[in-house]
């Protein structure tokens, strides 16, 4: 069936592979909640693990006929060993639409703020992801580490769009209405990707 996870507060939750919040192989909508303040702790971990925030993927991260709505979403300040503080996108089709995804940290490479690996279809659209960062100093926001079939358009980036899709080879990208400026002008923000520092308020 199709799952619905609605309005809450995921937080302060201690995890070992993979996200506070985790779909496997199925079909569900997230959307309205505040997930910050999480911590993934085994660095050590497979193609199929990692997140801090959400996990989204399909079933042993293999299968094409899961489908995923994350829209709506505060993803803030959660800490990650592995890849994508934020969310981490494996082999499956996702609309990630409207959430903001900040301040989130990854103590390995590539991205802090959304990481995405193996096939599937990828619609991100009118999301803030930006103030992410990893352990080596990166400030990429998004990592593509597969042939994914992405469409990117009117997102909020603290780093150019070229940057941060380094690693895809083909995308429907629209760079005029992506915004790339530093200065976001939250109402009350965290200050730092430090997991510590408490984002529910």
């Amino acid at each position: 069936g199709e799952h619905i996870i609605r309005g809450n507060k995921i937080h302060h939750n201690k995890t070992y592979k993979t996200a506070a919040l985790t779909c496997l192989d199925t079909k569900a909508i997230i959307e309205k909640n505040l997930i910050c303040n999480n911590e993934m702790t085994y660095g050590n971990c497979g193609l199929t693990d990692g997140g801090g925030g959400i996990h989204i993927a399909g079933l042993n991260g293999w299968r094409y006929e899961t489908h995923y709505t994350v829209r709506d979403n505060i993803i803030a300040n959660n800490k990650t060993a592995h890849y994508a503080g934020g969310i981490y996108i494996h082999t499956c089709n996702a609309d990630i639409y409207n959430n903001t995804i900040v301040n989130n940290f990854a103590e390995t490479g590539y991205s802090a703020g959304i990481n995405v690996y193996g096939f599937g279809v990828l619609n991100l659209h009118n999301n803030i992801i930006t103030g992410n960062e990893n352990a080596a100093g990166s400030s990429r926001q998004l990592s593509i580490l597969a042939p994914v079939e992405l469409h990117f358009n009117h997102n909020y980036l603290g780093t150019s769009v070229y940057e941060s899709l380094a690693y895809n080879e083909d995308f429907d990208c629209d760079t005029l209405n992506c915004v790339t400026d530093t200065e976001v002008n939250f109402v009350n923000p965290t200050l730092t990707s430090d997991f510590t520092e408490d984002a529910t308020t």
